[in-house]
């Protein structure tokens, strides 16, 4: 349904007036109608095991999934304010880990099929860091060949392989 030219001035006014941080309620109103520029940390390991975390319960989408650490990109933002981000104020903020690492770019689709996303589309830009095994935070290490069944669906299927394939390209 289109809105009325009415409905889309409210619209814009209403937009004019936000600011971040924006409830969850309208983060994910907003993701379902835009593409999402995302930047995702797969924290892996010198023998090939990467670093995941499970979601909080309550996640609408992925709740008790696990996931590499990632954040939006919000307007404003550079990617290195969300690397800043994912690596000082949230899961990787007490593992030690090397400078992070430019891998690609991945997409996934808005959907609820394999490897795609019931939030939205999204284009992720993909970094890689190197950790400690011994090391974990609150995280588990999982061989990036054998990903758990409960992993979020388009990290397991398409940008956790792809990570794979570019660290550890014989195996």
């Amino acid at each position: 349904m289109a809105l009325t030219e009415q409905e889309e001035k409210v619209l814009i006014g209403l937009l004019a007036k936000m600011e971040r941080p924006y409830s969850e309620k309208l983060f994910q109103a907003i993701c379902a109608h835009t593409l999402t520029g995302s930047v995702e940390v797969a924290p892996v390991s010198r023998s090939g095991k990467v670093l995941m975390f499970r979601r909080r319960p309550t996640d609408p989408f992925f709740p008790r999934q696990w996931h590499i650490p990632g954040t939006v990109q919000f307007p404003g933002d550079t990617v290195n304010d969300a690397l800043t981000r994912i690596i000082e104020k949230e899961e990787l903020r007490d593992i030690r880990h090397s400078d992070p690492q430019f891998v690609n770019y991945y997409e996934v689709r808005k959907g609820s099929g394999v490897g795609e996303n019931p939030r939205g589309q999204e284009r992720s830009l993909v970094f890689t860091v190197s950790v400690n095994e011994r090391d974990p935070g609150t995280g588990t290490f999982f061989p990036l060949a054998d990903l758990p069944t409960d992993a979020i669906s388009h990290h397991k299927a398409g940008l956790l392989p792809m990570v794979r394939k570019r660290l550890f390209p014989a195996k």
